[in-house]
């Protein structure tokens, strides 16, 4: 649930927070697409906008605790007279990661932000079952189609490439 790390994103308490809350908004757009076929696309249109917008506003902030991760090990790169040349380039991170912080939390305590929580909920107990012959489908049957179309997809990504089996990373 993209919702469990708000707190610790709202408190600014760790960037793994932040992390995991995209981690989970990607996750569940991508249930959402795999999930299209039995539910009305009317119906789930709002809350994938709703969910698109939420890992758009919360990208800059993400960026930048990467960028801020990063810097030391590209100071370290440097020869030892001029590491601190990079100094100021920190601070300036930090003062774009604050503003950009301040703006992801009036996000995020939004009326906007609301709707999409009440869509969320509303999608996890809808009030009337959908009436496309594929909401009878079974998850299972859903979850069948899908894989077998991305091992189709991967096999003639793997063959156009002429990549040798035993090369693909695991």
């Amino acid at each position: 649930n993209f919702t469990r790390n708000l707190p610790g994103v709202l408190d600014d308490l760790d960037a793994e927070f932040l992390k995991d809350m995209r981690v989970a908004v990607r996750r569940t757009r991508a249930a959402l697409w795999a999930l299209r076929p039995a539910w009305r696309r009317r119906a789930l249109r709002p809350l994938e906008a709703g969910l698109k917008w939420l890992g758009d506003v919360s990208t800059p902030v993400r960026d930048l605790d990467v960028y801020l991760q990063r810097l030391p090990v590209y100071q370290a790169r440097l020869p030892a007279e001029l590491q601190a040349a990079l100094d100021p380039m920190g601070g300036l991170l930090r003062t774009l990661r604050a503003a950009n912080q301040a703006a992801l939390v009036r996000a995020l305590t939004s009326p906007g932000f609301a709707t999409i929580d009440a869509l969320w909920a509303a999608f996890l107990t809808p009030e009337k079952p959908s009436k496309k012959p594929a909401a009878r489908l079974l998850i299972v049957q859903i979850a069948r189609g899908r894989t077998a179309a991305t091992y189709t997809a991967l096999c003639a990504e793997v063959r156009a490439s002429r990549t040798p089996l035993g090369t693909l990373a695991a």
